[in-house]
């Protein structure tokens, strides 16, 4: 009896533990962190995908390591920002030696984020430059909202950087054009009245 029902709980255990065919873990996106170590008086180029991040020399003499993470597409967009796409989004953060992040990291020179875009999205900008922005989220503010930084254009390597004096979560925004749905109506030519 007794070897019954501990057979049947380790079936049950193991059940369990199995994911379901629905499980949001089937085909999930994996983030991929970078990292590099800050030496003092040494730039810092890092960058994962599409986003690059550039630390000056001079800009901060704290030892430890820097990551940069990709993160999901519009995170953190709410109905008061309406409007906007974020996407690249990527956090990036400061470490000591022992893993822990350093809080409130200032740094004496900005660092600059930047996002390269393709020739197509290039030529979107040269048109409408107003319509991109580089954003860090403002968890500090109340209520927590995306805020733009100084924009800088590099057209030579296609990258929209934005300027910073501190590490956040950073996106690329691109303003969303209202989109008037195609009805499939037919315009028609209307004769007057002719009695």
């Amino acid at each position: 009896m007794g070897v019954l029902i501990v057979g049947t709980i380790a079936l049950v255990i193991l059940i369990g533990l199995r994911p379901p065919d629905s499980s949001t873990h089937t085909g999930s996106i994996e983030f991929v962190k970078v990292t590099q170590e800050v030496v003092p008086n040494q730039d810092i180029v890092i960058g994962v995908n599409n986003a690059i991040l550039y630390v000056p020399k001079g800009a901060t003499t704290t030892p430890g390591i820097i990551s940069i993470t990709p993160r999901e597409p519009n995170l953190f967009s709410n109905v008061a920002e309406k409007g906007w796409v974020r996407s690249p989004v990527v956090n990036v953060e400061y470490w000591n030696g022992q893993g822990t992040p350093y809080p409130q990291v200032s740094f004496a020179i900005p660092a600059q984020i930047c996002f390269k875009i393709t020739s197509e999205l290039w030529q979107a900008y040269t048109l409408h430059p107003d319509e991109f922005q580089v954003q860090y989220y403002a968890e500090d503010l109340k209520p927590t909202l995306w805020q733009p930084l100084t924009l800088i254009a590099y057209p030579d390597r296609l990258q929209l950087c934005g300027e910073s004096d501190h590490l956040s979560i950073f996106a690329l925004a691109i303003r969303q054009k209202t989109i008037i749905p195609v009805t499939g109506a037919t315009p028609t030519l209307v004769q007057p009245y002719a009695p």
